[in-house]
């Protein structure tokens, strides 16, 4: 278990004895920074909890064949905007120039997180998102089937190149115009009734990012369900501000504190999952990950954050006069 995730091992290996004990909280709260894994930490739980054998990292029961791919049927995630595009820029350079097995899932898994968002369960099919959404998806299973047409180093690069180009501008359109800015109450209160449908298998997981971003409303939609939950329900929720968390909620569930990765775990996390080792032109003060995944746009990063810097200045001079 967790064999994926780099750093922060006193909660890895907390969690790791929870489940083997059984002790496992119904409900959770991820605590950390944009880039600490945490998403990847609730579906590594999510696997875990739902596996039929002894949820090892290379278990071949049914759920854990489906929870590698983000196809689990009682799994739901709901969230707001995320740096998900980013992932899926990185993980799609990671794929062209390996062209293996590891990078091929690498880049499907990040798809499928922000993919999965739009499942029918969760949205109103009048909702002009939905719409939108659904005009868009079938596009973007049309190119990941093209994709797992035949052995990934049997296409040619410039065909992969176009391929995954097309899966990347489809999943940013996906995600700018048809995610919302908040988790919106319709959504929370849909996982909710979701939820209280008898599972295929013995566990439904409901993961919950940036729980911060709830609407007023939502919050209190979702408190009602997490104080009356199913028995074969588990909530995680994540987010990067915990003082933003209702406190009633706060009160529910058990919090995991994800401390920042040191400069020597953040670079392991390039190498071994992103397959870059060409890391050395990066600014003191800036995660090496936030930077790795920014360095992929059209806009070098040092000038992102240059305009940024500038954009406050005007501001905090503006309030003064």
């Amino acid at each position: 278990m967790f064999e994926n995730i780099i750093g922060n091992k006193k909660i890895i290996n907390s969690l790791i004895s929870d489940i083997k004990a059984e002790k496992l909280s119904p409900s959770m709260l991820l605590i950390g920074n944009e880039f600490s894994s945490k998403l990847t930490v609730a579906l590594e739980i999510a696997r875990a909890i739902s596996c039929k054998e002894r949820a090892e990292w290379n278990c071949s029961c049914t759920s854990c064949k489906e929870h590698r791919n983000i196809n689990y049927p009682d799994l739901l995630i709901i969230g707001n905007k995320t740096s998900l595009p980013l992932e899926i820029n990185a993980s799609k350079q990671t794929l062209l120039k390996n062209k293996n097995k590891a990078s091929y899932y690498l880049f499907l898994r990040a798809i499928k997180k922000l993919t999965i968002r739009f499942s029918p369960s969760l949205w109103d099919s009048s909702d002009p998102s939905f719409v939108k959404a659904s005009s868009i998806l079938p596009g973007i299973e049309e190119d990941i089937a093209e994709l797992k047409s035949k052995e990934i180093n049997a296409f040619e690069d410039k065909k992969l190149d176009t391929l995954t180009l097309s899966l990347e501008k489809k999943c940013n359109k996906l995600h700018e115009e048809c995610m919302y800015e908040t988790i919106p109450i319709s959504q929370v209160r849909s996982s909710v009734s979701w939820l209280h449908l008898v599972p295929q298998e013995k566990r439904k997981i409901l993961i919950i990012e940036n729980a911060d971003k709830m609407q007023e409303g939502s919050r209190n939609a979702f408190l009602k369900a997490i104080e009356e939950p199913p028995s074969y329900a588990n909530f995680i929720l994540t987010t990067s501000s915990k003082n933003a968390i209702m406190p009633t909620i706060l009160s529910r569930v058990r919090p995991y504190v994800f401390s920042k990765r040191s400069e020597n775990e953040e670079k392991e996390v390039i190498e071994r999952i992103f397959k870059d080792k060409t890391q050395n032109s990066y600014l003191q003060d800036t995660s090496l990950l936030e930077q790795f995944f920014y360095q992929h746009l059209s806009v070098k990063y040092e000038d992102i954050k240059r305009a940024a810097i500038l954009f406050w200045k005007y501001v905090i001079e503006k309030s003064k006069n």
